[in-house]
Formats: C-alpha cells, structure tokens, sequence
C-alpha cells in the first residue's frame, strides 16, 4: 500500500505497528491519514470514529485501505473541509 501510494506521488512515513494510524500521507496541500486492514470487516467503528477525529483536527483526508482479492481497495472514511 505505502509503495502504491508513492507512485501516486505522496511522500509516504509508515508508522510502527502499534501506532495508529498505519500511514501518514503527504502531497502538497492534499494531507491525507490511511488505516490498513487486511479485510474491511477488521475496522471496528471505534477505528472509523477516531480517524474522523484525526481527520478532523489536522485537516486531512481519511482513507481505510484494504485487500479485495489481489488488488487494494481505498475507502474514503473522512474527506477534509478545503
């Protein structure tokens, strides 16, 4: 996903594993915060609530990544105010 995300011309910091959220997304003016699952069904609403909230405060737009099969799937969660 971060190289996929590259290739549309972000600069892509990877959190650890245990920091949420998975990926920190950056093109100017375009902020954007991605949470990865591994199915969609693994993104509790408490996630979905909190990175709105991430979303919200910092100003950037909110993506859940996941695998359908062998290609990625972005879903947007939150889309920033411009």
């Amino acid at each position: 996903m971060k190289k996929d995300l590259e290739g549309d011309g972000f600069f892509v910091d990877r959190r650890p594993v245990s920091q949420f959220p998975d990926l920190i997304c950056l093109r100017p003016g375009e902020p954007c915060l991605v949470e990865c699952k591994t199915h969609r069904q693994d993104f509790s609403q408490e996630e979905r609530q909190k990175l709105m909230e991430l979303g919200m405060t910092y100003g950037a737009d909110c993506l859940l990544a996941y695998k359908d099969g062998r290609s990625i799937v972005y879903e947007s969660v939150y889309k920033r105010q411009r």
